[in-house]
């Protein structure tokens, strides 16, 4: 998704290094969720994940794409490598990154060994760590972690489970015992089993099914006839988060910067794409040279809260779901909750982190509520190159930065005009419902989708001059030669690893 976010935004110089030479096909994250969903609409890819009434919202006056389409990681890997092939970058499967170093200088060493295991080295201006639980770029550059360390053994299993099956009384298909639970289905299923009795002797090794065999007799006291195993899984209940997501010209995404266990429907797989849309474009426009100072660090100052929040929503669930009698009256409560109809959008907003909302400067008391979140699924009337009502990500599909005059005003202010080497300036009419629509003449979108600044109908604005919301996302505006003023642009990149 970075190297996607990368080109996107116009950065041609991009390696990817995947040590694996095939997909991982095991179980892993099985939805989109509704920002990740808004990512990959502003990147042109999400019709590739229509199922039936699964993007109904697609065209409907309100524009709001869904909260949740079904999509399993490997084809969230799948297309957005194909979509890389088809514009050129360079993927690099079957190589190793055995080292990081940073010199002086601008750039990073990395040591690599080949498809072939032979070693070499690559030279980068940056490099990002997206490689996951066990990451090697974090580990060589030295970056701090804290965390909590593994309790219990978590198996996920895609398996055949024939007959006979045991009574309901004796294993129902969602059991909770002493010592773990057990989740499963007749015929071809998911099976989940949560151990308690601690972490596995060796989380490096194979899983293999006869071991799932034995958790479930020794969790439950009953055999349950699986096999056909198509995926078998092994995680903890580990938690890590780096102390920071940069050092210097390395920076970290993903699993890399912060993991849990995989619960949640795919809060990683989601939580890792949001991740790189957030550093993509701030990377790109560092790597251009128009980037205002701190805006590569502002990702670590936005990023780091969503994946503390996630840490802190697993550790609940482990919590839980613990099989303690002490436990078990906060799990009845909780079920009770989760049945309300009031409180359950906000648990799932918690999950899908579907209400991040970033710092743009003005006391969350104070702002508005679209100031910090994302407007990538508003839908507008009427803008250029949108036929009857659009999205606002489409209008963002060029990598740049959207001023939205929604009013027809025409005289936001004059000067906005000398960012239009980065910022689209377009007039259209807001075709969203409530009070939101009514209150706000213009909006300023980042490159990401996020609401930078915005000027309500009766009010001043936020977070105040509209060319110091420029100046602070977009930098200084370019001269009349169309150079940006702060600075020459950067060198080419030599290449960004992923």
């Amino acid at each position: 998704m970075l190297a996607c976010e990368l080109h996107h935004c116009g950065v041609r110089s991009v390696i990817v290094l995947e040590w694996l030479r095939e997909r991982d096909d095991r179980l892993r994250g099985s939805n989109i969720m509704r920002p990740s969903a808004q990512v990959l609409d502003r990147l042109g890819l999400l019709d590739r994940f229509r199922r039936g009434d699964a993007l109904s919202a697609d065209g409907s006056p309100e524009g709001r794409l869904p909260a949740l389409v079904p999509a399993r990681q490997q084809e969230v890997e799948e297309v957005l490598e194909e979509h890389l092939i088809r514009n050129g970058v360079d993927i690099r499967r079957g190589w190793q990154v055995t080292g990081v170093t940073q010199d002086e200088g601008e750039g990073v060493t990395v040591e690599v060994r080949d498809a072939n295991g032979v070693p070499g080295v690559l030279r980068a201006r940056y490099v990002v760590g997206c490689d996951g639980v066990r990451s090697t770029v974090r580990a060589a550059t030295g970056f701090a972690t804290t965390g909590t360390d593994a309790t219990m053994t978590l198996y996920q299993a895609l398996v055949t489970v024939s007959e006979p099956y045991p009574p309901p009384e004796r294993l129902p298909n969602y059991y909770r015992g002493e010592k773990g639970v057990i989740l499963w289905a007749p015929g071809d299923s998911r099976i989940v089993v949560l151990d308690f009795s601690g972490p596995p002797p060796r989380n490096a090794a194979p899983v293999t099914i006869e071991e799932i065999r034995e958790r479930i007799r020794e969790i439950s006291g009953v055999e349950l006839n699986i096999g056909n195993a198509r995926s078998l899984g092994r995680f903890t209940d580990t938690t890590r988060q780096a102390l920071n997501y940069r050092k210097g010209r390395v920076l970290l995404a993903g699993d890399a910067a912060h993991h849990h266990p995989p619960t949640g429907g795919g809060q990683g797989l989601n939580i890792a794409l949001g991740d790189a849309a957030n550093l993509g474009w701030k990377l790109a426009a560092t790597l251009k040279g128009w980037a205002p100072p701190g805006l590569l660090d502002t990702s670590d100052a936005e990023r780091r809260p969503v994946g503390a929040r996630a840490i802190r929503n697993s550790r609940a669930e482990m919590i839980l779901l613990k099989p303690d009698e002490r436990m078990r009256p906060a799990y009845e409560l909780y079920t009770e909750i989760w049945q309300d109809r009031g409180i359950r959008p906000h648990l799932i907003d918690l999950i899908s982190m579907g209400r991040v909302a970033y710092d743009m400067g003005v006391p969350a008391r104070q702002a508005h509520p679209l100031l910090g979140n994302s407007a990538s699924d508003l839908p507008v009337r009427g803008a250029d190159g949108v036929d009857g009502v659009g999205r606002i990500g489409r209008l963002l599909r060029g990598g740049r930065g959207l001023l939205l005059d929604l009013a027809g005003r025409g005289d936001l202010d004059p000067d906005a005009a000398l960012w239009k080497d980065r910022v689209d300036i377009v007039t259209a009419t807001a075709a969203w419902h409530g009070a939101d629509a009514e209150e706000v003449d213009a909006l300023l979108v980042r490159p990401d989708g996020y609401v930078a600044w915005l000027l309500p109908r009766d009010g001043a604005p936020q977070p105040g001059p509209l060319c110091d919301s420029l100046r602070r996302w977009f930098g200084d505006h370019a001269d009349q030669t169309g150079r940006p003023a702060q600075a020459a642009p950067a060198a080419a990149a030599k290449g960004v690893t992923a």
